[in-house]
């Protein structure tokens, strides 16, 4: 944890083997909480409370029932809190799949997943972006999304770039720790509610506080790193063969001919083959730009 960021870790059983791999946190060095910004309190009618800088964390004082709300204190004006999202009553399980008719069931796990999940809860109107690369509509609310890299292509909802980061109109993101594949429910399956499962016996996420979309990537960034700075030619224009069949001189030297009678300059080629790896001879021989 540090200013505005607390973790949330949800455990079924301990012991299970750590085969990793794991995301590599604080690469520049993890910042220092003062003890003026960490203050953990309890009593016996606001219930316990944990606060980091201007993110607080409160659990109900009633043994009885599962209740732990996260708000988020104005950096300006009023200084007033105002509650981003909860977890409440059968926010936190564990299931099986199959599921069980009896313990009996259970005797043999061999053929028995087990899953563990959390759900937060979604206001009314709250907008969910992020996920990384996706085919989908921008705001994800209503969506059910698997986490996983692979190559689906661009037919499916499958991406090649997830990322298990996510941001909430709220003033809040959330950052899952986890490398396994993931699946999200996010007010797919109940309206109020953003799940997310992993096949396993723990689950970690960060809740980032911002109050600015802004101030979440920056928190955000700190937790996970920063991107190297881009080349200058990686901004200027790019221009793809797409998903052409024919490699041959005549049809891939088209594409460059065509952007200099349009006097277009083009600073990346993008050379794409669908089956086959194209002859790089000829953008050697023909090349008249300086290519990379």
């Amino acid at each position: 944890m540090f200013d505005d960021v607390i973790s949330i870790t949800s455990r079924h059983w301990l012991g299970a083997v750590d085969k990793g791999p794991h995301f590599p946190l604080f690469p520049n060095g993890r910042p220092e909480t003062p003890s003026s910004s960490f203050t953990p309190s309890r009593s016996a009618t606001e219930g316990a409370k944990l606060t980091c800088g201007n993110l607080t964390a409160t659990i109900s004082p009633d043994s009885n029932v599962f209740d732990i709300r996260f708000s988020g204190r104005e950096t300006s004006g009023n200084n007033q809190e105002r509650l981003l999202t909860s977890l409440l009553d059968r926010s936190v399980g564990f299931a099986y799949d199959p599921a069980p008719g009896s313990p009996q069931d259970l005797a043999d796990m061999q053929h028995t997943k087990h899953y563990i999940f959390t759900q937060h809860t979604l206001s009314v109107g709250e907008q969910i972006y992020g996920l990384g690369e996706r085919f989908t509509a921008f705001n994800k609310v209503g969506q059910s999304v698997t986490l996983y890299n692979s190559d689906g292509g661009t037919s499916s909802e499958q991406a090649y770039k997830n990322v298990p980061f996510y941001l909430s109109s709220r003033g809040y993101g959330v950052f899952i720790d986890q490398t396994e594949s993931l699946d999200l429910e996010i007010g797919s399956e109940r309206s109020c509610r953003l799940q997310t499962s992993v096949l396993g016996q723990k689950l970690k996420w960060y809740i980032i506080y911002g109050p600015t979309p802004k101030d979440v990537l920056r928190k955000y960034t700190i937790l996970t790193g920063k991107a190297g700075s881009l080349p200058s030619w990686s901004f200027g224009l790019w221009l793809s063969t797409s998903f052409t069949t024919d490699y041959d001189e005549k049809t891939v030297m088209s594409f460059l001919k065509g952007m200099e009678d349009r006097d277009i300059p083009v600073h990346t080629f993008h050379y794409v083959c669908r089956s086959t790896f194209p002859d790089f001879d000829i953008l050697k021989r023909r090349w008249k730009y300086q290519y990379r």
